[in-house]
């Protein structure tokens, strides 16, 4: 009884104690979101009736230490540091498609209606392309002081049931200072580049649908 009567206690100064030991502390986590959330490089387009082929961009794999909520980085050996308050806003992937997106949307203007279903896998209906993306890095590099991308991408022709390309890509953004927000603007950069490079490359490919009158 004595031994019952003692954890008892022992529990009871516990929880009344717990407000005191358990103290909530401010949220410090600061928030970032790649690309500009702009609607100045997006316009309008219909499929019906027109001869804009449709290129659907999808995101294959993303390194799993960058598919994570916390800003990460390499520092000068081989540890990865994952900071304790700079987080993404949004899932990583989802971010990387965005503003692959975007930028692609004014590049390829004219040519072809630039779409992204990254759910929807193997969607042979409504388009006439398929870009894939996997990355196979993609992190700040302390001993380089770069933020280093390296990546496959490929290029499928829905309608004729061939790939027409297939490429690997390497990329190293150099960052003057290291603060967050220079990596930040640093991925940023780097996805910019990689978008410049896939579209001059696959306007050789992409062949304009009939029109619907044609048909």
């Amino acid at each position: 009884m004595k031994y019952k009567a003692a954890i008892a206690l022992l529990l009871c100064s516990a929880a009344c104690s717990g407000c005191k030991i358990f103290v909530p502390q401010s949220d410090r986590s600061v928030f970032y979101t790649l690309g500009d959330h702009s609607i100045s490089k997006c316009k309008n387009s219909d499929k019906e009736g027109s001869t804009l082929a449709v290129v659907n961009i999808l995101l294959g794999q993303i390194p799993s230490y960058a598919d994570c909520p916390y800003i990460v980085i390499k520092d000068s050996g081989n540890k990865l540091i994952f900071s304790d308050v700079n987080r993404w806003a949004e899932p990583f992937g989802d971010a990387c498609i965005r503003i692959l997106h975007d930028e692609l949307v004014g590049r390829m203007d004219g040519t072809a209606m630039v779409v992204s279903s990254m759910h929807t896998i193997g969607n042979t209906l409504v388009c006439d392309y398929r870009l894939s993306i996997d990355f196979d890095d993609l992190i700040y590099n302390d001993a380089e002081k770069k933020l280093v991308m390296k990546c496959t991408w490929t290029f499928f022709d829905y309608n004729n049931r061939k790939q027409l390309c297939i490429h690997k890509y390497v990329s190293a953004t150099h960052v003057d200072v290291v603060t967050c927000d220079n990596i930040v603007n640093a991925t940023k950069t780097a996805l910019v580049e990689l978008a410049d490079v896939m579209a001059e490359k696959i306007k050789d490919f992409v062949i304009l649908p009939r029109s619907t009158s044609e048909k």
